[in-house]
């Protein structure tokens, strides 16, 4: 999934987490994701307590979809130091992605359903009725 950016991501987590289902074209893409991703959320999820208060508002922030730049500026640190805060987070919830990431956030309630996409373009506008 490293092809969408943040926002269209987070739009896309949003859409499922209200809807239970991606959009039509990444129904593929989630069908792949669907067997491995539940355990490797619930599990990481427990281990956030472990992560500092630096990594957990990184956390938060990669949650929300934001890219390395803007996650240094709100935090007031480098982008380099964004970069070891990510590697420590996956390392310490063994995932390998952003994306992983931004569903434990999710799941942990470090980002809310109703504000992960507050200032992005939805990237899939549910028909009538949904």
């Amino acid at each position: 999934m490293t092809d969408l950016r943040g926002t269209e991501l987070s739009s896309n987590v949003e859409h499922s987490w209200r809807h239970g289902v991606w959009c039509p074209a990444h129904q593929q893409r989630e069908a792949d994701l669907s067997a491995v991703l539940p355990g490797l959320i619930v599990s990481a999820s427990l281990l956030v307590p472990s992560l500092t208060a630096r990594e957990t508002a990184t956390l938060r922030l990669l949650g929300a979809g934001y890219d390395n730049h803007t996650i240094a500026r709100r935090l007031s640190v480098s982008e380099r130091t964004v970069k070891r805060h990510v590697s420590a987070v996956l390392g310490k919830l063994g995932l390998t992605s952003r994306l992983q990431a931004g569903l434990v956030s999710m799941v942990t309630t470090l980002v809310g359903a109703e504000g992960i996409c507050r200032g992005a373009r939805p990237f899939c506008v549910p028909a009538t009725g949904e």
